[in-house]
């Protein structure tokens, strides 16, 4: 009886490729969405901190501020030194490599704003007037 030489028969290594294939399509999506996703978190934070000056600037400066440059150092970390984009809610963009104002949009008595990371997944939208009874308030992201 001829002895058999060890290793692998070819169907043997092409039924573990072909596993590793299905595998790696199967999570595939989700590493992906994975990656996405801190940035999506970025731009949320930054919405965040635009609010909380927003929230206060009436009272100690007597106006809604619309550049991001006038506004607080946490403002400038949390948006500008993380390349969120800001625009106001009245010129909203629709693609994420859209170029931007980096400014909020003000009145005398509301602000409105759109914030969005260009490597993100999506846009968060805020409306000061509209804010505590629609979905307009940073608690939904709204998909490219």
């Amino acid at each position: 009886m001829p002895t058999r030489t060890p290793g692998f028969t070819l169907i043997e290594i092409l039924l573990v490729m072909a596993v590793l294939g299905m595998l790696a399509a199967a999570l595939f999506p989700s590493v992906t969405g994975a990656r996405q996703r801190p940035y999506n978190t970025v731009a949320l934070k930054c919405g965040r901190a635009i609010v909380t000056f927003e929230t206060t600037a009436p009272l100690t400066l007597g106006r809604y501020v619309s550049d991001l440059t006038d506004m607080s150092r946490d403002v400038k970390a949390a948006c500008l030194t993380t390349g969120v984009q800001v625009a106001p809610a009245n010129a909203q963009v629709s693609t994420p490599d859209a170029t931007t104002t980096q400014a909020v949009a003000t009145t005398t008595n509301t602000y409105a704003f759109q914030v969005f990371h260009p490597r993100g997944t999506g846009y968060y939208l805020f409306n000061h007037e509209s804010a505590p009874s629609s979905s307009e308030r940073l608690n939904r992201l709204y998909r490219w």
